[in-house]
């Protein structure tokens, strides 16, 4: 009681009697009832982690390998997502292997009707067989049903109709957030025991860091779009891949660093890709937007060097760069060591401190025949990679969980 009144008398210090007493009043009347939870995380309050829900009917069903039901349940998504894109693309894969997929899009969708929404996929991602659901009530029984982001795996974990239980992970999404609500509920689906798919050895490590079985694929390109079949003849320009709104791409970073760039050797022409907008900075630069794949593949094979940066996963562009023989510059971190190993001789990892970052593209431009090493050495060591490969992975990692 004591503050209530000590609150009062400052107000009629600063305020006057009249103000106190109308906002005393004011107060007294004030909206008491309890407030509800914000809605988007209703779903997670009865979530229990230990609790493992799977239909014992459903357990004893015999399982046919060669010819799954899969149920695939994904956030909404947009025209151009990279993460739907791989989503999508295994899908397709494992529709081709004899699968079966349907998809469950969580929370609904954006473009209207699930019918709408499988019009979009077929038209701007890939042509599927699946059944799509706007919904994810009573979905059908499945032999496997696969979680695609950190809300789709609490549908996932409760889910009662599925042999075996699955999270195919592409990110370390706790760290999408800063540290707080959103953050542990994004950890805490690492803490559900589901099999977890990844896109790399850092995730599969992560993973297993939580106590979870984990198998990995390696993110690969298409050979037919990203190649050197087409020759042309590099020019003096650098490839910045700029997403500012993305923080996990390090564009401060990126911009500090490639200011000093432009500094030390103002003939070499910046260019920008992967945002319409054009962000303020310091040195002058060409913004190119958005591109098609075949137009990037282009853009690739007449650069001198093509910049990357992740500062969690790692992303197809150093794939798909190396594949055209373009030089690549990514970052330097666990994740990306994970991937492409400490010490290689076919891209270049930089510290994130700026100036060194500067170094690094600095030393490239000047070294050409270092620039010829490593877009030779980039071209044998992509050879490796498959699309259809790292399918047979994702298809083999489905059918282990159900033994």
């Amino acid at each position: 009681m004591f503050r209530y009144m000590k609150k009062f008398f400052q107000i009629v210090k600063k305020q006057g009697l009249l103000i106190a007493v109308k906002k005393t009043v004011a107060w007294s009347k004030r909206d008491k009832r309890p407030r509800e939870v914000v809605l988007p995380y209703n779903f997670i309050g009865d979530v229990s982690l230990s609790e493992k829900k799977i239909s014992k009917e459903v357990k004893k069903e015999k399982v046919f390998k060669d010819h799954l039901t899969i149920n695939w349940v994904i956030p909404d998504f947009y025209i151009g997502s990279g993460g739907h894109f791989n989503i999508f693309r295994a899908i397709q894969y494992l529709e081709s292997f004899g699968h079966k997929c349907n998809i469950y899009i969580y929370g609904g969708t954006s473009f209207g009707t699930a019918k709408d929404a499988k019009i979009v996929i077929n038209e701007n991602f890939f042509e599927l067989q699946a059944d799509i659901f706007d919904n994810c009530e009573d979905m059908v029984d499945s032999d496997a049903v696969i979680a695609t982001s950190w809300e789709t795996a609490y549908i996932v974990h409760e889910n009662e109709n599925s042999k075996a239980k699955y999270y195919f992970v592409q990110d370390f999404e706790p760290l999408f957030f800063p540290m707080g609500s959103q953050y542990i509920f994004a950890e805490n689906t690492y803490k559900m025991g589901l099999n977890c798919i990844t896109a790399g050895k850092w995730l599969t490590k992560k993973m297993q860091e939580y106590g979870n079985n984990s198998t990995y694929y390696d993110l690969a390109y298409d050979p037919e779009i990203y190649n050197t079949k087409v020759k042309a003849k590099r020019k003096p320009q650098i490839l910045y891949y700029c997403r500012q709104i993305t923080p996990r791409r390090g564009f401060e970073i990126a911009m500090l660093a490639l200011e000093q760039v432009k500094k030390k050797h103002p003939e070499i022409e910046i260019i920008f890709i992967g945002q319409k907008e054009s962000p303020e900075v310091t040195f002058e630069y060409t913004n190119g937007g958005v591109f098609t794949h075949e137009e990037l593949a282009d853009l690739y094979r007449e650069s001198m060097i093509g910049i990357s940066l992740s500062l969690t996963n790692y992303s197809l562009l150093p794939q798909e760069m190396m594949a055209c023989g373009l030089p690549v510059v990514e970052a330097d971190g666990d994740n990306t060591r994970a991937v492409f190993g400490q010490d290689n001789d076919y891209i270049t990892l930089s510290s994130l401190n700026p100036k060194d970052m500067a170094k690094v593209i600095n030393d490239l431009i000047e070294n050409e025949d270092k620039r010829k090493i490593l877009s030779d050495n980039a071209l044998k060591q992509v050879k490796n990679l498959s699309w259809e490969k790292s399918a047979r992975i994702i298809e083999q990692a489905i059918k282990d969980g159900l033994k």
